[in-house]
């Protein structure tokens, strides 16, 4: 794999980073795990020691990575103080303004992210379809949403749509029918500060959600929250 350097394309050190985040956030890179070293990263890159350094300072220093003597660069455990396991129908749990000013900005056939891969038991370099939205509110961008789907269950989809899941309906005649939802807290990163127009690390929210169609995976979205303009209400009936 190759970083791209074409002009107007992000720093090396950058690119890896990103890269590196995501594969911690789906899993890839566990808690507690040694991630590769800086020479694995320069052969699977063909980047410079010094870009992968980079990289790893901007991770120690976000928090995802931290060196441990004698082992290596190792991957964070996020501490968790409180969680709370939800158990709903699907039917029943809905986003308030869930459809309001959500933008397609994307809809796309690219190469499966390796750890996308594993999570769907395809080769690295299946095709599937990857979706990018936006909410926008009053003018500002409040959420963003990646979405992967499992080539082996759906390869087409509608590039203008209102639902995702309506979507797919539409398309395999059956639809997600469970889903389980992790959401957790994190701090903005370039990406997020792009959408965002906010400072890098303030706070935001990450919900992954896995998305089944008769208990086989088919979809994994990602969804970050501006954390100052969202918030999560259970209701029980």
């Amino acid at each position: 794999m190759r970083l791209s350097t074409e002009a107007g394309d992000k720093p090396l050190w950058r690119q890896l980073y990103e890269i590196i985040q995501k594969r911690i956030e789906c899993g890839e890179y566990e808690a507690g795990q040694t991630i590769p070293s800086e020479k694995e990263f320069i052969e699977e890159f063909g980047i410079s020691r010094i870009t992968v350094r980079q990289a790893m300072d901007k991770l120690v220093s976000d928090g995802f990575v931290c060196r441990q003597r004698g082992k290596g660069t190792v991957v964070k455990a996020t501490k968790i103080d409180l969680s709370t396991i939800l158990i709903t129908s699907k039917s029943t749990l809905q986003e308030v303004n869930n459809s309001l000013n959500r933008i397609t900005e994307s809809v796309e056939t690219v190469s499966a992210p390796l750890e996308i891969a594993r999570m769907f038991g395809i080769d690295e370099d299946s095709n599937l379809i990857h979706v990018k939205r936006y909410s926008n509110v009053e003018g500002e961008i409040i959420a963003i949403y990646e979405t992967y789907l499992n080539p082996i269950f759906i390869n087409e989809l509608d590039s203008e749509f209102d639902s995702l899941y309506q979507n797919i309906k539409d398309h395999i005649g059956k639809t997600i029918d469970s889903f389980t939802d992790e959401v957790i807290s994190g701090t903005a990163t370039f990406e997020e500060q792009r959408y965002f127009a906010v400072a890098l690390g303030i706070p935001i929210l990450i919900r992954k959600r896995k998305g089944y169609i008769e208990g086989n995976l088919v979809e994994f979205t990602t969804c970050k929250y501006r954390g100052d303009r969202y918030k999560m209400i259970i209701q029980a009936q």
